[in-house]
């Protein structure tokens, strides 16, 4: 196993968004009814396509949005609707078999019980810290990023609100979930310290896009393209991993900066056309557990680090070739026009409009998280657009929230892929 040691921190502080509001007062979420049932009485996974429980993350991204009570409990309502109860116990798991039910959803109940004792004996951030990066056939580090990456946005919210039981979630969530990304990246950072590589990673992106070897691995009829991509262990890994092995990487903070940057943009400038938006929804993952990163990188060491950093621009690297590798083009989310222009109430700050409207997008919760990855990049890494009201981060949040309006009962999210054409050519 990876040594492992509990001094470990990159940097010293991390911002955290926490706005005031109704429910915003300082008491310890742990002790919060809703967060607790939800853990108590809810599988991880709400159906058995191992679909994921969100009501966490919704209910504590409009927390720290200032959401009011009456809305925190009508999120927890509405999530808890199609949640399945906890999968019975398939027996006690501990140190000497907690391997045997690896990748087995239905092993969720018997991993929570294991991963509580962990924390309870390690702490939180130590629990997670051991865990992630054991150096061993576990695969621990792909497992999470396995699941849509779930595990470690996770982590984001456990590690930022303080939540040990949340931190329980994840780990267990990531014990069952797949490791097929260990095909995608090399066994561990140790490979590249002297075999850094030299490129930035917006020059990978145009490698990738141009990159004919990827020609055929997703189809524009596959229906779980992401799972296309990760499942091509001959033609599609081994490309990938060459790509990441060439990332220049620098120090964790520049690295984690630039690829926070990259991601972004992936994300928000691929998908519009004229006056029609597409917006990735595995690109989305993408971007909201890269603010996860942010909040728990400080705590792992500079080796742990360039090891999470890599891998999840392994998995983003296939979630951009999933969606059909994309131009980007940023000078087109310059000009995006919002859709009914800024609230006048808001005008000296439209950021101020773009959380309220999160806030009140009630159908999927993946678009307040979006908002606030967004929120949080253009605080930390925007510093030279903050006063521009033409910011691409401020760009990005409004025209997420348009397609979260205009989309009506749908989710909004585009799954088809914004890089096929035959995407464009389907009639609204």
């Amino acid at each position: 196993m990876l040594a492992f040691s509990t001094e470990a921190k990159l940097y010293n502080t991390s911002y955290k968004i926490l706005l005031p509001g109704v429910s915003s007062d300082p008491r310890d979420l742990s002790h919060d009814a809703l967060i607790d049932k939800n853990h108590r009485t809810h599988d991880i996974f709400h159906n058995p396509l191992g679909h994921i429980n969100h009501l966490s993350h919704h209910y504590l991204a409009a927390y720290s949005f200032g959401a009011s009570k009456e809305r925190l409990q009508a999120i927890y309502d509405i999530n808890a609707k199609p949640q399945r109860p906890l999968p019975p116990s398939v027996g006690t798991l501990n140190e000497d078999n907690y391997d045997q039910q690896l990748g087995n959803r239905d092993a969720y109940t018997s991993y929570l019980k294991f991963f509580k004792t962990e924390i309870d004996k390690r702490g939180m951030v130590d629990a997670i810290r051991y865990w992630t990066f054991l150096d061993g056939k576990e695969n621990m580090l792909a497992r999470v990023l396995g699941s849509a990456i779930h595990p470690l946005i996770h982590f984001g919210y456990a590690v930022e609100f303080n939540l040990p039981s949340i931190a329980a979630e994840g780990l267990a969530m990531a014990a069952c979930s797949e490791d097929d990304l260990v095909h995608f990246t090399p066994a561990a950072a140790r490979f590249y310290d002297n075999n850094n590589g030299t490129e930035r990673i917006a020059d990978i992106i145009t490698k990738v896009k141009n990159d004919s070897t990827f020609k055929g691995v997703v189809k524009f009829t596959d229906k779980y393209k992401p799972v296309a991509v990760l499942g091509s262990f001959d033609v599609a890994a081994p490309k990938i991993r060459e790509y990441v092995a060439q990332w220049n990487f620098q120090d964790p903070q520049k690295s984690l900066r630039e690829l926070y940057t990259q991601v972004m943009l992936l994300f928000s400038t691929t998908g519009i056309r004229g006056k029609r938006a597409e917006l990735d929804f595995f690109l989305a993952h993408c971007l909201t557990s890269i603010h996860a990163t942010y909040t728990i990188l400080p705590h792992f060491t500079p080796v742990q680090a360039e090891s999470l950093l890599r891998c999840h621009l392994a998995m983003t690297l296939a979630c951009y070739v999933a969606c059909g590798s994309p131009a980007l083009e940023p000078e087109v989310l310059a000009n995006y026009k919002p859709i009914g222009g800024v609230n006048e109430e808001y005008s000296e700050n439209p950021w101020f409009d773009v959380i309220n409207r999160s806030i009140l997008v009630m159908k999927d919760s993946h678009y307040i998280k979006v908002i606030r990855a967004l929120v949080l990049g253009q605080v930390v890494f925007g510093e030279e657009e903050k006063k521009d009201p033409n910011s691409l981060w401020l760009k990005a949040a409004q025209v997420t929230l348009d397609v979260a309006e205009q989309s009506g009962e749908n989710s909004g999210w585009n799954f088809s892929g914004i890089g096929f054409e035959e995407t464009w050519n389907h009639k609204l």
